[in-house]
């Protein structure tokens, strides 16, 4: 009983929130379109300067914004942080600004910088944007630090209240307390990661459970964006990371709500990569600012979020009125470059019918592939259903051999991953795609290929050294989620 009445207060605060929410922001809906898309135009570091210095101004940067918004026809925007940094009467710049955002007839938001609350009080700030023309957001969540912390629901299509998609605003702070002791930027505190987490339980509730997508926006990146290995890294890179120098965890809280699929961030105008962190991708947006340092290498512009409806699957991509750059692909991190110049592998002329793999299976005390080869014994042959080592005859010092076809569904470029303890190789049509080969314990590596509709090759060469023993073998594409490879489109050879 007591865990009934538990979930109902949870549905209960979730839908309390999306009503006081609709409250504050001037009933101006968020709202998927029929076609099952919601666009999202992220502008940063704008700068914004009244008193029209060597840059920062204002005639600049409301033509970039200008032309970026009738190219992208967005249905939210949102500033990422450092929007207005001076003018004589700091508040009339604010007041010009939301003016001059009121013209677009666009939903709008923003999340302080941390330059913002050196020029402006922030609460006064959003005193005051809340009560303007297509302003939606919060002032203040009570008890949690920072202004403008904020979830607003997007709305199915189909005209209901049900809430499909979730965009997080959060203020990252501006400086921590201690150079010395903490670094230099400031983070996000465990007030603001509870509250995070209380949101994203009372959504997930009243979803039935299930997590609700989401997107979060702020303005310092986190630590984790040191972390994108290099090979899922896509954008320009050109100056350091600059995010806090300790870590409160607000990453591993998204990962364990499982609702975020990707943070949004500025703070560092010349970065405006995207990547893939384990199961979020992490990017900045392109920033806004028309004079900055490095101009010619990242062209003033915003980037574009594309959500859709009822999905954990976005695309994005930076525009600037003179571009538009390649479209990253969530969640499988491939992008429309890698599409264009990647060589597609021709599907097979083979008819398969059984499903399954042949396996070989040997012993021997085994540090690599190759070893396989020339040192098994007890060699066993057979078929089986999937990739599976459970079965070992033998506890330690064993080896496996896979092959088979995998039926391809679409003509996309594909990401295989590869977890083993200890080492695994994997082939598609008779080319090595991942190597994580050695005696280790569990790793995962990845590899890309471009792939035809239909069969083709798969070969797995697995070995246990001792202790531990991991095989696990996934794929992804565009439109096919991270999974196993499922019995159904593994056939033997």
């Amino acid at each position: 009983m007591k865990k009934l009445l538990f979930l109902i207060s949870i549905v209960m605060l979730a839908s309390g929130c999306a009503q006081q929410q609709n409250s504050e922001c001037n009933d101006h809906e968020l709202r998927f379109h029929q076609n099952g898309e919601f666009r999202i135009l992220q502008f940063t570091d704008t700068h914004w300067n009244g008193n029209n210095d060597s840059y920062d101004r204002p005639a600049e940067i409301q033509k970039i914004i200008r032309e970026t918004v009738a190219k992208e026809n967005p249905d939210f925007i949102i500033f990422t942080g450092d929007v207005i940094l001076g003018g004589k009467d700091i508040m009339q710049e604010w007041k010009i600004f939301a003016d001059f955002m009121a013209g677009f007839s666009v939903p709008y938001s923003i999340v302080p910088g941390n330059h913002d609350p050196e020029r402006a009080d922030m609460k006064r700030v959003l005193e005051y944007l809340v009560e303007q023309p297509y302003f939606v957001g919060e002032v203040s969540v009570e008890n949690v630090r920072g202004y403008g912390n904020t979830v607003l629901p997007v709305k199915a299509s189909d005209g209901s209240d049900k809430t499909q998609a979730l965009i997080y605003c959060f203020d990252s702070n501006d400086y921590s307390p201690s150079n010395e002791d903490y670094g230099y930027y400031g983070y996000f505190e465990p007030e603001q990661i509870a509250w995070y987490k209380q949101q994203s339980r009372g959504y997930t509730a009243a979803n039935g459970g299930k997590p609700v997508p989401a997107v979060a926006f702020f303005h310092i990146p986190l630590p984790e964006y040191y972390d994108i290995p290099a090979e899922d890294m896509h954008g320009t890179f050109n100056e350091p990371i600059c995010s806090p120098n300790v870590n409160t965890g607000m990453y591993m809280a998204m990962r364990e709500m499982g609702d975020v699929m990707g943070t949004f961030v500025g703070h560092d105008h010349t970065n405006d990569f995207i990547g893939k962190y384990y199961t979020i991708a992490l990017a900045y947006g392109r920033k806004t600012q028309d004079n900055d340092y490095m101009t010619d290498l990242v062209p003033p512009g915003g980037r574009v979020i594309v959500l859709k409806e009822g999905k954990h699957q976005f695309e994005t991509y930076c525009s600037a009125p003179e571009r538009t750059d390649f479209t990253f692909y969530y969640p499988s991190g491939i992008t429309s470059k890698e599409k264009a110049e990647y060589s597609y592998y021709p599907a097979l002329d083979v008819k398969p019918s059984q499903n399954g793999l042949s396996y070989t299976y040997s012993e021997g005390d085994f540090l690599s592939t190759a070893d396989i080869y020339r040192m098994g014994k007890n060699v066993q042959k057979g078929t089986m259903a999937n990739f599976d080592i459970t079965k070992a005859p033998a506890k330690d010092h064993f080896a496996y051999v896979f092959e088979g076809y995998v039926d391809i569904p679409e003509t996309d470029v594909y990401l295989f991953y590869l977890n083993s303890d200890d080492g695994a190789r994997l082939y598609i049509d008779g080319k090595e795609i991942i190597d994580n080969d050695g005696s280790h314990s569990s790793d995962r590596k990845g590899g890309k290929v471009g792939l035809e509709k239909g069969f083709h090759e798969i070969k797995v060469e697995f070995f246990d050294d001792y202790a531990e023993e991991e095989l696990m073998v996934r794929m992804l594409s565009t439109n096919y989620p991270l999974a196993k490879l499922s019995d159904h489109i593994l056939y033997v050879k």
